[in-house]
């Protein structure tokens, strides 16, 4: 088969792809089938069909392709640089729609809270937190995530800019799997962030532990 038929091949395979979307919207893809649509874009001339499913094959679901870090990405077999740099800009794209979708709504449920903590916190190992700061209408002003030993003059920079901001309050969250208590170690960390913010008029209304869809204060 000569390069220009397959190359005709992928075009028209491409075609028929858009063409579905076209008429009954991309929510009507497969998972498989969606990612080998966004691949296009960083594959133009390759065939992203089974680069998908190994893709999938690997992380499990489409959050687990967006939630993998450059380095698993890169042992795709056929992904290349450029490619895993693609799917971390798409991750990073969904990150700031989950802080925009928060930072516009006052009345976050715990479903969706435990959905944006295990998100943000996408990579990070279970003693990392996320601080969740909050303005005075209620809504979502701004979010750090802090890996165990992070630099306190960070997070100190961090609260100094949501105060300038007029953020009323601080929750610190981060994901246990398993379920269970608070550890030592969690209580330890959090209590050294609700210094930092605390020291700036900023109160720590919530200490949270998020295990799959639900939120346990602590």
């Amino acid at each position: 088969m000569s390069n220009e038929h397959t190359k005709e091949m992928y075009r028209a395979h491409r075609n028929r792809m858009y063409a579905e979307i076209a008429k009954d919207g991309a929510s009507s893809l497969e998972d498989h089938k969606l990612l080998e649509t966004i691949l296009f874009g960083a594959r133009p001339r390759v065939d992203t069909y089974p680069l998908s499913h190994r893709l999938l094959k690997r992380f499990g679901t489409l959050d687990g392709v967006f939630s993998a870090s450059r380095e698993e990405l890169l042992e795709i077999e056929g992904l290349g640089e450029r490619c895993a740099d693609y799917l971390a800009a798409c991750g990073e794209l969904i990150t700031r729609s989950v802080f925009e979708y928060l930072a516009s709504r006052s009345d976050t449920t715990d479903r969706e809270l435990s959905e944006a903590v295990r998100w943000l916190l996408r990579n990070k190992g279970t003693d990392s937190f996320v601080v969740l700061v909050y303005g005075s209408n209620g809504a979502l002003a701004g979010y750090l995530t802090v890996s165990p030993g992070a630099d306190l003059s960070r997070i100190a920079d961090f609260a100094d800019e949501m105060k300038e901001m007029g953020a009323k309050e601080a929750h610190f969250a981060h994901v246990h799997p398993e379920g269970g208590e608070a550890t030592p170690a969690d209580i330890d960390a959090a209590e050294r962030l609700d210094a930092v913010f605390s020291d700036r008029g900023i109160g720590a209304t919530r200490h949270l532990i998020v295990t799959g869809n639900t939120v346990k204060e602590f």
